[in-house]
């Protein structure tokens, strides 16, 4: 049987509790033993309740004028008689198991033999744990406390070694500790209990356990934290996000995330993390800061787990939906790439869904990104859009379009090679609004590119679609088709005709009257673009439904509705003039602007002179005498039409 060590008596050495507390803190520092310490670096310890008294102590031996002790130093020094400020009444013997020849005589008489014992691990009070021959001893310290761990049903982290007089380091080989000794190195086992979440607590009220237990290296602990950090940060409302980034775990958070032989816990992390970067823009900064982006993006490329990779492109997309700064960062560290060819593989639709989200959110922002980092993302969506029929789907493939064509013509001709014309005017039809928005978007702007390519996109015939949806519920829907019918008006005298003949144009007026201010200005940009081609006025704007709309847009307070709506009459002034027909003139006095143009003649500069230029050309004021008027004479001091320069 396995005899139990005597106990030795120690001066007042630091009790074993205290000591097992000191080497876990300083483990958290990611200290080797030869380092050098500075106070700075140990001063975050002083201020934890249960280090503060060992702490003093340390300072007050090992930090004196321009000291720098190792780690090993300050370690092995708090071992000593004199390290501890408080004796106990109790000399600790378990602190330390001396090494006796005579103990292990008791099992074996053959000390040099290989199969003898060399090593020795014992508890605090004695008891052996282990004991390895020369053997055994080839591996390191890390596998000798895996061992013990195993065979005592205990986390690795929770397991310490001491061996003269010093903690052991991972590192370190066994053989070389046992060296040339004739007695066995005896191994005394600290045990450092790793905390655990209290049940009757709040987790919120818990994040040193919770960090804690992340820090350890059990695979256990390290999933059930981040499981909890992950639940923590998917409360809807008020997540702690700013509390658990000022603890200090995200740089953990995004080590296991990398850990690729443990997807479980890479899925949990990397969520926790892709909840983190949903705050606020300075939290999401903060993570930037720590290389979220390349190390997530590394994620994508090289693992091949569904749910990892969801959740990646789940992260990646928050960040770049942040602001235009965070989306640059990812499309520098090449991030579009595996999240297009994750779509491009992937047939789980809810990861479809996250990837194409993710590939709008880098569409999105100004200033714009460069087309040439986008390009590669044009023919993935189109194929996304021509055949899914899933709302999200199509809602986020559509805004990559309407984010790309808002821009200049090369811009747009990208969108329209792709061929997606005829399906954006199916889906400016579709149920649900939400996709109609996108969709009336790319295509209005489209049709702000040169005449060729508005030609292209109205060879899909969009007319009725657009007529319907003038009528939508919705304003942004009528004010989108009206400014597309403005951008089409100003265009070639073909594609007015086709908006005239469609019957667009009439039922446009219509939205004169709107309620809604961004419709009746879009209108009235309608009207002034219309009236820019002289061909088109005398032919299809002096019909008196179309001056009858301008008079009830005059009736507005707004200088921007009135100047467009002054530009119209000076345009049909300069045609009237030009032509110079009296049959021309009798149709257009058909409606009397007098009254609208003095009201503009008292509004502010701008509109005022450009009033009263138009109302000198239309009204021009008569002499006492006056010319005549198809055979009359006009009222003496008025305002009369007049036929002619």
């Amino acid at each position: 049987s396995r005899s139990q060590a005597p106990a030795i008596p120690q001066p007042s050495a630091m009790d074993l509790t205290s000591y097992g507390r000191l080497v876990a803190a300083f483990d958290e520092l990611k200290l080797k033993a030869e380092d050098e310490l500075k106070w700075e670096q140990c001063a975050p310890l002083a201020q934890r309740p249960e280090l503060a008294q060992a702490m003093q102590t340390i300072q007050a031996r090992f930090f004196g004028a321009d000291a720098a002790p190792t780690l090993k130093d300050v370690l092995q020094g708090m071992l000593s008689p004199d390290a501890s400020a408080e004796p106990t009444a109790e000399p600790p013997a378990e602190v330390m198991v001396k090494r006796t020849g005579s103990l292990k005589k008791q099992r074996t008489n053959e000390l040099d033999d290989a199969d003898s014992t060399a090593l020795v691990v014992r508890t605090a009070a004695g008891s052996v744990v282990i004991t390895w021959s020369k053997q055994d001893a080839i591996q390191t310290v890390a596998e000798l406390r895996k061992q013990v761990a195993e065979q005592l049903s205990l986390c690795v982290d929770e397991v310490k070694f001491v061996a003269e007089e010093r903690p052991l380091l991972d590192d370190e080989s066994c053989a070389e500790l046992i060296g040339g000794k004739t007695d066995a190195l005896e191994v005394l086992m600290v045990t450092q209990q790793i905390p655990k979440l209290d049940p009757d607590q709040p987790v919120a009220d818990q994040l040193d356990t919770l960090k804690a237990m992340l820090r350890s290296t059990s695979p256990e602990y390290q999933l059930d934290a981040a499981t909890n950090y992950r639940k923590l940060l998917s409360i809807e409302r008020d997540p702690p996000i700013g509390k658990i980034l000022d603890s200090g775990v995200a740089p953990r958070l995004l080590e296991l995330a990398q850990l690729m032989e443990s997807p479980k816990l890479q899925f949990e992390a990397l969520w926790a993390i892709c909840n983190i970067v949903s705050g606020s823009q300075e939290q999401t900064q903060t993570m930037v800061n720590l290389d979220v982006v390349p190390i997530v993006t590394r994620i994508l490329q090289e693992s091949d787990n569904s749910d990892v990779l969801e959740q990646g492109v789940w992260a990646l997309g928050n960040v770049a939906g942040d602001c235009a700064g965070h989306r640059d960062v990812c499309l520098r560290e090449g991030s579009l790439e595996p999240i297009l060819r994750i779509l491009q593989q992937s047939d789980k639709l809810s990861c479809t869904r996250n990837a194409v989200w993710a590939v709008s959110n880098l569409c999105r922002g100004r200033p714009k990104p460069r087309l040439e980092e986008l390009r590669p993302a044009v023919p993935v969506i189109a194929e996304k859009l021509r055949n899914s029929h899933d709302s999200e789907v199509l809602v986020d493939s559509l805004w990559c379009f309407s984010y790309i064509s808002d821009g200049a013509n090369h811009d747009i001709q990208v969108v329209l090679d792709t061929g997606i014309s005829e399906r954006l005017v199916e889906l400016m039809n579709h149920e649900s609004l939400q996709v109609v928005t996108p969709a009336l978007r790319t295509a209005a702007n489209l049709v702000t590119g040169d005449d060729m390519q508005t030609d292209f996109f109205l060879r899909s015939k969009p007319w009725d679609t657009m007529q319907r949806l003038l009528g939508s519920q919705k304003n942004k829907i009528r004010q989108e088709c009206c400014w597309m019918i403005s951008n089409i008006c100003a265009g070639t005298t073909d594609q007015i005709d086709q908006v005239f003949e469609s019957g667009l144009f009439s039922a446009m007026l219509h939205r004169a009257r709107d309620t809604e201010y961004s419709v009746r200005k879009e209108v009235a940009f309608a009207l002034a673009n219309t009236s820019e081609k002289e061909e088109v006025i005398l032919d299809k704007l002096m019909d008196q439904d179309i001056l009858e709309t301008i008079k009830v847009l005059m009736a507005a307070t707004d200088d921007k509705i009135l100047t467009l709506c002054l530009t119209f009459l000076e345009n049909v002034s300069k045609a009237l003039h030009k032509k110079d027909s009296p049959e021309e003139w009798e149709r257009f006095k058909r409606v009397s602007f007098v009254d609208e143009l003095e009201a503009c003649m008292a509004r502010g500069a701008e509109v005022a002179e450009k009033a009263d230029e138009v109302m000198q050309e239309l009204y021009p004021l008569e002499d006492e005498t006056g010319p005549e008027v198809f055979g009359e004479t006009a009222p003496k001091g008025g305002y009369g039409f007049a036929f002619g320069g």
